[in-house]
């Protein structure tokens, strides 16, 4: 009975090396996918605070109804704060995504310790890869979380950034509308 068993062939060894490559790839490719989003990313936030900075009336004094003076200066209030908040989640927006983009070193298979096994069975180098390859697809994992968590941290930014600057714009428009 054990005799039939071990005669027979299973490629398991062979399976499970295909399977652990395609983790492999997945994570390489994540990490591609990350760093491409983060780079236009980096460019949408650029292009946020070109806008604000180009929308802001530098030197201007407006007009100050004395009518309406109170709400006119706490409109110029929230206006300032925004403007300030909207460049601060922009400039830590940009920090994250750049966290994203710095070069992290990833593992990968070592091409010599390869070479250097012996057997000519395929399955028994299957298994003898797949611990590797399975150590590397972990530390290069805990690496594209990093850069997911970043990531994932300058988009909230950016998105607390528009919410930011829609307010600001909104407060510009009420102050335009006392000065006209």
């Amino acid at each position: 009975m054990d005799d039939e068993l071990d005669d027979k062939k299973y490629p398991s060894a062979k399976i499970l090396l295909d399977l652990t490559y395609k983790e492999y790839e997945y994570e390489s490719e994540r990490r591609k996918n990350l760093e491409t989003k983060s780079g236009i990313c980096i460019a949408l936030a650029g292009t946020m605070l070109s806008l604000l900075l180009s929308r802001m009336a530098w030197g201007q004094i407006p007009t100050w109804d004395s009518e309406w003076i109170l709400l006119q200066a706490c409109v110029a209030v929230i206006a300032g704060i925004s403007f300030l908040c909207t460049i601060a989640f922009l400039l830590v927006a940009v920090n994250y995504f750049t966290k994203v983009l710095i070069f992290v070193l990833y593992q990968r298979l070592d091409i010599d310790e390869a070479m250097n096994y012996t057997s000519n069975k395929e399955d028994e180098f299957a298994q003898f890869l797949i611990p590797y390859l399975c150590d590397y697809i972990e530390y290069n994992a805990n690496r594209n979380k990093e850069k997911g968590d970043n990531f994932s941290k300058g988009l909230k930014c950016v998105r607390n950034a528009i919410v930011v600057m829609a307010v600001f714009f909104a407060s510009r428009c009420i102050l335009a509308f006392f000065s006209t």
